[in-house]
C-alpha cells in the first residue's frame, strides 16, 4: 500500500507524464518532456495548497513564483529517475505486477482481486499504463535513495565527539527587558495608510463560489457495475464547455445540486470538505472559463459540478482594519527599541568578568531575571525554544557569558550562558546516537547525490 500510495503522492496517477499527442512541452530533462499540461495541473495544486494555508487570493508574483517552483520539483524528480535507470536500477512490468499482486490494495479475502482492480482503476481515472508508470519511478526512486541511505558510515572519533556534544547541557539566565522603555511610542495616520497600501493583499477578503453539481452514490446504485455505468453516462454527458448540467441532471433521472456560498477551503464537514472537489472547482479551467469538472471520486460518491456564482476577492476598507494596522505597527516600533536597547546591553554584558559583576548589571539596570539550569538539545515544555535555541548557538562556546537578544512570546529578552556541562553516555544511548549520526551523514550524501545528478543531466526549458 506505501508503494501505491507514494506513486499518487508522486504526481497524482491521473496527470501522470506518458507520452500521448500533440502536447506543449514545459521542459525537458534528458529525453524525458514535462508537458505545459502536467505543470498547470501540478502548479494548481500547489496554489490550492497556498490559498488554503493563507487564505489570500494568489497575485501575479505569486502564480509564477508558484510555476518556478512546481517545475523544478518536477525536473528534480525526473532527473533522479533517469539517473537511477542510468546506475542500472530497475523496475520494469514484471516487478510492478508482483508488487499489486502481493499488496492488500487490490485484495479480496486475503486475495488479489482482478475485477477490483479493474473497478479500482476506474473509479480513480486512471489507466493501467499510468499506474505502472508511476509506480516504476516510485520504485527508481526509492532504490536510489535506499542505496545511499544505507551505504553511509560514522568514524569512531566522530561519533565520540557527537555524543559528547549531543548530552552536554547548559545553564542560561534570561533578561527580560520592561515595555516601559518604548511606551512612548507613537504611530502616525500616514504610516498606517502606507502600511495599508504596502500589504494590501493581507487585507482581502476570500473569493468564493456557488456551485451546482450532480451527485450518484454508489450504495443507491444496486452494484459495483450500475455504478460505473452511470459514472461513465454522467463524464460523457456533462463534458464540453457551456453544459450547465440541467440537460445532463434530465437524461440520467437526477437532481441538480445546488452549494451555499465557498471559499476555497471549502466546509469543515460533508462533501465540501473534500480538498480534491474544492481544487477542482477553484481550477483554472472550472473557476474562469466555464467549464464543467471531470468525475471527482468522494468517497462512494462521485461528483460532477460547475461554477454558478463566483465572487472575486475584494480590498477591505481602511476604516475596517485601521485599529488592528496601528495596533500591529505600535508593538512593531516598541519591540525595536527595546531590540536596539537590548543589543546595546549585549556588548556589555559580553564584557563582564563573572557572575557577581552580571549580578550588579541586572541589579543596576533592574531587569527580571530567570534562571534556567541544566538545559538539554531536547524540547522542553519549561523552556521556550527561542531560548534553547539560543543556549546552543555556539558548538563549543569560548566564553561563559555569551549573551544574544531574542524576541520570545511577545517580549525582547536576553539570554546570558551560565555554564556548559559535559553529558553521559551509556550504551543505549550511544547506539541511538550513532544511529541518528548515521543518518544525518546518509542525508547529506543523498542531497550532494542529488545536486551532481542535477549539474550532470541535461535540462532545457521551451
Amino acid at each position: 500500500m506505501a508503494l501505491i500510495a507514494s506513486s499518487f503522492a508522486l504526481f497524482g496517477l491521473q496527470n501522470y507524464l506518458i507520452s500521448s499527442g500533440k502536447q506543449t512541452v514545459a521542459a525537458r530533462v534528458g529525453d524525458i518532456e514535462i508537458s505545459e499540461r502536467l505543470l498547470g495541473q501540478e502548479t494548481d495544486k500547489n496554489i490550492n495548497r497556498w490559498v488554503q494555508q493563507t487564505h489570500k487570493k494568489p497575485t501575479k508574483a505569486i502564480t509564477t513564483q508558484m510555476r518556478q517552483m512546481t517545475l523544478v520539483h518536477l525536473v528534480q524528480k525526473f532527473a533522479q529517475i533517469q539517473a537511477a535507470k542510468n546506475m542500472g536500477f530497475y523496475a520494469d512490468n514484471a516487478l510492478v505486477s508482483d508488487i499489486l499482486v502481493k499488496d492488500d490494495t487490490f485484495a479480496k479475502d486475503g486475495r488479489f482481486d482482478k475485477a477490483y482492480y479493474q473497478t479500482s482503476l476506474q473509479r480513480w481515472g486512471v489507466s493501467e499504463k499510468q499506474l505502472f508508470a508511476a509506480m516504476s519511478d516510485s520504485l527508481l526512486l526509492n532504490q536510489l535513495q535506499t542505496s545511499i541511505l544505507t551505504s553511509a558510515f560514522v568514524l569512531p572519533v566522530e561519533l565520540t565527539r557527537f555524543k559528547a556534544l549531543q548530552n552536554e547541557t547548559r545553564d542560561v539566565a534570561v533578561l527580560i527587558l520592561p515595555t516601559s522603555l518604548a511606551r512612548n511610542v507613537k504611530i502616525d495616520n500616514l504610516a498606517v495608510e502606507n502600511y495599508y497600501r504596502d500589504h494590501s493583499s493581507d487585507f482581502m477578503t476570500q473569493d468564493k463560489v456557488k456551485l451546482s453539481y450532480l451527485l450518484i452514490d454508489r450504495k443507491l446504485q444496486g452494484s459495483e457495475e450500475a455504478f460505473l455505468s452511470l459514472s461513465d453516462q454522467l463524464a460523457d454527458l456533462s463534458y464540453g464547455e457551456g453544459n450547465a448540467l440541467d440537460e445532463t441532471a434530465k437524461q440520467l433521472g437526477l437532481a441538480l445540486h445546488h452549494s451555499p456560498w465557498l471559499g476555497r477551503d471549502g466546509s469543515k464537514h460533508g462533501l465540501f470538505a473534500d480538498k480534491g472537489l474544492m481544487q477542482a472547482a477553484f481550477s483554472a479551467g472550472v473557476l474562469h472559463e466555464g467549464e464543467n469538472s471531470g468525475l471527482i471520486p468522494v468517497g462512494e460518491k462521485a461528483v460532477v459540478l460547475r461554477v454558478s456564482y463566483y465572487q472575486e476577492a475584494s480590498l477591505k476598507p481602511l476604516r475596517d482594519v485601521k485599529a488592528d494596522i496601528t495596533k500591529k505597527l505600535t508593538l512593531k516600533a516598541q519591540r525595536d527599541v527595546l531590540l536596539d536597547r537590548a543589543h546595546a546591553m549585549v556588548e556589555d554584558i559580553n564584557l563582564l568578568s563573572d557572575k557577581n559583576a552580571l549580578q550588579k548589571f541586572v541589579r543596576n539596570h533592574r531587569l527580571p531575571i530567570k534562571v534556567f539550569k541544566h538545559i538539554t538539545r531536547k524540547p522542553s515544555k519549561n523552556v521556550p525554544m527561542a531560548i534553547q535555541q539560543l543556549a546552543f548557538q555556539q558548538l563549543q562556546p569560548q566564553k561563559s557569558h555569551l549573551s544574544s537578544a531574542v524576541l520570545s512570546d511577545d517580549l525582547v529578552q536576553l539570554v546570558v550562558l551560565l555554564a556548559c556541562h559535559p553529558g553521559k553516555n551509556d550504551e543505549k544511548t550511544s547506539s541511538k546516537l550513532s544511529s541518528h549520526l548515521q543518518n544525518l551523514q546518509s542525508q547529506s550524501e543523498l542531497r550532494s547525490l542529488q545536486q551532481s545528478i542535477l549539474a550532470g543531466t541535461k535540462i532545457s526549458a521551451s
